[in-house]
Parts: C-alpha cells; sequence; structure tokens
C-alpha cells in the first residue's frame, strides 16, 4: 500500500536515487500540470542516481549561456 511505496521512496532518497517516472509520462494528467515537465524530460525512464543527473542539468545548463 501507500506506506510502502513511502518506504521505497525513503530508500531512493537516501541513496541519492532519483525514482523512475510515472508509467503514463508524458500523456499522463500529472504531467500535463507538472511546473517541472522540462527536467523530466531530461531525466532517463528508469531509475537514475541524482549525481549523474545533476551533471546532466549542468551540462545543459552551461551550453544555454
Amino acid at each position: 500500500g501507500l506506506l510502502k511505496q513511502l518506504a521505497v521512496l525513503k530508500k531512493q532518497i537516501d541513496s541519492n536515487t532519483i525514482p523512475s517516472r510515472f508509467a503514463n509520462y508524458p500523456d499522463g494528467w500529472q504531467c500535463n500540470y507538472c511546473q517541472f515537465r522540462e527536467i523530466c524530460d531530461m531525466g532517463e525512464a528508469g531509475e537514475m542516481k541524482w549525481e549523474d543527473f545533476k551533471k546532466k542539468i549542468q551540462g545543459v545548463n552551461s551550453s544555454e549561456t
């Protein structure tokens, strides 16, 4: 249930892991109204280490300046 999902999320956060995208990404209603959609587009479909994603974001930002 919900508590199990939250426990999994806490474990991911504690291990600096970004969770997988929603199964219905990018067509789900959550994605249509999400203010972070552009950031989510830069990530991978599955789990991703925070440090790898951070480097990817920093690379995009440095190429825009």
